[in-house]
């Protein structure tokens, strides 16, 4: 619970000291394990972004697993973020499981962020080349915003590979267990690639991301500073979001 309640800290903390934040996460964000009565799948963890204001979260391939068509659904429904995957189908029909991309104003800026589920197969569900639908939306993208983020859970060889080939992407915030120790620049638009943490069964989170971005008139990123922070003592434990934590936890003795 303390790494859920630590991160709500840490984003206020970065909320108080920059002039517009987008809180964003790259998928596998719903696999929740929580036993409170009358919680479905996924609910916990969508609630728990709700309340720490996410803008936009992306699908992986397990929280299709996980939550399945109608799960999927219902958070879509019900979250205040917006859940995004521009490649991930329900089987045997044309309709997309969320949202494809998102679209932000922040300042004189718009920003537009594109969802990218990891190609596998996954019952119930048929996922697209990552590459050839980043190509595809980042083409349109670039006529509605100046500065477009890719929220991928393509894996780091993907996205790697959608740096080089697709031009007009200033960000990809890479999700998966490969972690990338450190960010990195690729492509000719020097697209950047920053991976903050990687899932861990029954952990919820031990690291959030912190990216300081800079961008020109014309939406180029200019300068960056990119911080890991890791989510231990010294993090405080937010105290509203540990009373919500606590009352998820069923009482002993609880059907």
């Amino acid at each position: 619970m303390g790494g859920v309640a630590r991160r709500a800290t840490a984003l206020q903390v970065a909320r108080v000291s920059a002039e517009h934040t987008l809180v964003l996460d790259a998928g596998h964000a719903l696999l929740d394990s929580s036993r409170r009565p009358g919680y479905l799948p996924g609910q916990v963890a969508a609630e728990a972004l709700d309340r720490m204001g996410y803008d936009a979260v992306a699908l992986g391939s397990e929280d299709l697993t996980t939550l399945g068509p109608e799960g999927v659904a219902r958070v879509q429904d019900a979250a205040q973020f917006a859940l995004l995957s521009a490649n991930a189908y329900s089987a045997n029909s044309n309709r997309l499981a969320a949202a494809p991309y998102a679209l932000f104003e922040m300042g004189e800026q718009r920003i537009a962020v594109l969802g990218l589920t990891d190609a596998r197969d996954v019952p119930g569900w048929e996922i697209t080349d990552p590459l050839r639908t980043a190509r595809h939306y980042v083409r349109r993208l670039r006529q509605e915003a100046d500065i477009i983020i890719v929220l991928s859970h393509a894996g780091q060889n993907a996205d790697r590979q959608i740096a080089l080939q697709v031009r007009g992407i200033d960000i990809i915030v890479v999700g998966g267990n490969h972690l990338l120790a450190e960010p990195i620049r690729l492509g000719r638009d020097k697209t950047l690639l920053v991976h903050a943490d990687r899932y861990s069964e029954g952990v919820a989170g031990q690291f959030v991301g912190q990216a300081e971005l800079h961008f020109g008139g014309a939406g180029q990123l200019t300068d960056y500073a990119w911080e890991r922070i890791r989510l231990d003592l010294r993090v405080a434990e937010d105290p509203v979001m540990n009373r919500w934590l606590l009352w998820l936890e069923p009482s002993e003795g609880a059907p």
